[in-house]
């Protein structure tokens, strides 16, 4: 606590600033700190629990499945985009407090490329920063698959160069050749793309792909 005794004016309400200043240099090392560290944390897990809820809780770790693009009812789809909405605020929030997660930014690109918010451009932005990174960690190597999955439905020789390069960072040797396995069947479609716009009907895939799914561990 503090005492100030003295005539009102500069000196006197500089001495209060100082006072203010120091106490707060003193405690903001042990009180602000954890406070914004766990206020991070607290969005963030928030974030993925959202997203876990709007994708049916499909893990991110899995590649294509064969029940469809999405986990909920085709009736809840507007139900959601509201949670995927919420999920990009509460990411948003974190990456805010925390402008360095990489974390943050994989599930905010995970999000926005999500057929509910469909904003592409803003989710393969985050996806393509963390591919690029020169720091390759857990990360980067989701990115890299994230965005094979992601033009698999739309451009499958884009996704077989990332499927490709995705299987040259893994040390994992069975990632590696799943994912070899799936730029040969994205170069094939590919191919069978390219004859039907040459006037030769392409045969109809079967099944559909995960958002953002990924084999990387």
């Amino acid at each position: 606590n503090f005492t100030f005794r003295g005539q009102a004016g500069e000196v006197f309400f500089g001495k209060i600033r100082n006072a203010i200043d120091a106490t707060l240099t003193r405690g903001s090392p042990s009180i602000l700190a954890p406070t914004r560290s766990s206020e991070f944390r607290q969005q963030l897990e928030m974030g993925q629990d959202l997203f876990n809820i709007a994708s049916g809780n499909l893990s991110l770790t899995l590649g294509p499945t064969l029940n469809g693009r999405r986990q909920l009812p085709e009736q809840d789809f507007t139900k959601r985009r509201g949670y995927l909405t919420e999920a990009v605020r509460a990411l948003e929030t974190a990456l805010l407090l925390e402008p360095e997660s990489r974390e943050a930014r994989f599930y905010l690109g995970a999000c926005f490329c999500d057929e509910a918010l469909a904003r592409y451009d803003e989710g393969l932005s985050y996806l393509r920063e963390l591919a690029s990174s020169s720091a390759e960690d857990k990360w980067s190597a989701k990115a890299i698959s994230a965005v094979g999955w992601f033009y698999s439905r739309r451009d499958e020789r884009e996704a077989a160069r990332w499927f490709n390069e995705a299987a040259s960072r893994t040390t994992n040797a069975e990632a590696a050749a799943s994912y070899r396995r799936q730029a040969r069947e994205s170069s094939a479609f590919g191919a069978e793309e390219q004859h039907a716009l040459q006037g030769t009907k392409a045969a109809p895939r079967t099944g559909q792909f995960s958002n953002s799914g990924s084999l990387m561990n």
